[in-house]
């Protein structure tokens, strides 16, 4: 039974929010105004300084989920169109710490390279997708930014089963 587009988008978020390292941190991915989702790790005692300051590897994470989030909203239609499932891994990420991030720490995500199409209008099977997250804290101020490129390639349920048997991280049902 094919899934629709949202129910892919549903099923990716809930992949994403169940990574240990990411329920710990407390990531919430909620759908935003223009219709992009929203990533965001709020500010708990158990995880910030006294001061209220975010860790850089909270910032880094939070911008690797919105990177992938964002990734993924690009990749989820062609998944649906081609009624096949996408695997994917992270190939490069770059990340600056513009200065410390106070409170909730937010990430805007933008789409750098997408999926292109070919001469011949038959869609492509793999690509390279490459996201950028800048990342403010409650003040609104710009904390960091991280760029994150991904290696993308669609196939059949039954070959991702094979290639990935035990675990939904890092794959895209679309079938």
């Amino acid at each position: 039974m094919a899934l629709t587009l949202e129910e892919v988008r549903e099923a990716l978020r809930a992949d994403l929010l169940d990574l240990p390292f990411h329920r710990l941190l407390g990531v919430e991915i909620e759908p935003g105004a223009s219709a992009k989702p929203r990533v965001s790790i709020p500010a708990k005692p158990e995880i910030s300084g006294p001061d209220r300051q975010q860790s850089p590897a909270a910032i880094f994470t939070l911008g690797e989920a919105a990177c992938t989030v964002e990734m993924c909203e690009a990749v989820a239609p062609r998944a649906v169109e081609l009624g096949m499932g996408a695997i994917f891994l992270t190939t490069a990420a770059e990340f600056r710490i513009h200065r410390p991030a106070l409170g909730t720490i937010r990430a805007a995500t933008s789409l750098i390279e997408g999926l292109q199409e070919r001469a011949d209008s038959k869609p492509l099977k793999k690509a390279t997708v490459v996201a950028e997250a800048r990342i403010v804290d409650e003040s609104g101020e710009l904390a960091a930014e991280q760029k994150s490129s991904f290696y993308v390639r669609f196939m059949s349920e039954r070959m991702m089963g094979e290639l990935l048997p035990t675990t939904h991280v890092g794959r895209l049902v679309g079938s």
